[in-house]
């Protein structure tokens, strides 16, 4: 299922990390998929 979903979405996922690395005002965007579960209240991990 996550597979899939990062086959659908490669070009969108892309750019994000290409953004995160390379502008310094994004660099925390690595850390929202960590973030995201805890502050959601899902064991999403």
């Amino acid at each position: 299922m996550v597979l899939l979903a990062v086959i659908a979405y490669w070009n969108g996922l892309a750019e994000a990390v290409h953004r995160w690395g390379n502008q310094e005002e994004y660099s925390h965007g690595y850390l929202i998929p960590w973030l995201l579960p805890t502050f959601s209240g899902k064991n999403a991990m």
